[in-house]
């Protein structure tokens, strides 16, 4: 095992956000389809995100490795375009800030039409907002506060910023039109129905039956 791996799945096992044994709860069937269908195109490596869980998870060979709390758009929807305050849906590559450590680190995913970014960082605690309490919270719906960005506390930060750093791969569209190498981001629809025509996967794809 080299020293990347191995010190990526030190800290997880260290960190309260890890997934445990016996305590990971099942994939959605709108996740077990998103999950099968990219890792059947030899995306073994990836960060899934559920806006309706509160959820970013790190997904390794069809499986989440790690899971951690994460603050998303306050405003419902899968366009950014239509609201400043809407985290997108779809499948993105990752640009990383050329510092992965401290609180002014990023990862982006989107560019918006007025050439504004969204990307996941650390967890901002804006006045009036009391994000800390809710990203520590339980409730998904609590979680939905941001301006479009993805919020995760510091620690998890490092995690998934390591992950996906290390999860560099090629991305081929069953089409063939698509081929791009990077680390990638996949943001689930608000709506379980638009996943398909989101993200691109064939009408005739059905996931793995467990």
């Amino acid at each position: 095992m080299d020293h990347t791996r191995r010190h990526f799945l030190l800290a997880a096992l260290v960190s309260v956000s890890a997934v445990q044994a016996g305590e990971a709860p099942p994939f959605t069937k709108q996740e077990q389809l998103v999950v099968d269908y990219f890792t059947s195109r030899n995306l073994g490596k990836f960060l899934l995100l559920n806006e309706k869980r509160g959820e970013l998870m790190a997904i390794e060979n069809g499986r989440a490795v790690l899971r951690v709390s994460a603050l998303s758009g306050k405003v419902s929807g899968d366009d950014a375009e239509v609201s400043s305050q809407i985290t997108p849906a779809g499948f993105f590559d990752l640009v990383f800030s050329p510092s992965q450590t401290g609180a002014d680190a990023y990862m982006q995913f989107n560019r918006r039409l007025d050439r504004s970014i969204d990307v996941i960082h650390p967890l901002l605690d804006v006045a009036g907002q009391n994000r800390p309490g809710r990203i520590n919270g339980k409730a998904p719906e609590q979680k939905r506060i941001s301006g479009g960005c993805v919020n995760v506390r510091m620690a998890d930060y490092g995690l998934i910023s390591q992950f996906a750093q290390a999860a560099r791969t090629t991305f081929s569209s069953v089409d063939g039109k698509v081929s791009i190498s990077g680390s990638f981001l996949i943001i689930l629809p608000e709506k379980p129905t638009d996943t398909r025509k989101r993200l691109s996967i064939p009408a005739e794809f059905r996931p793995e039956l467990n």
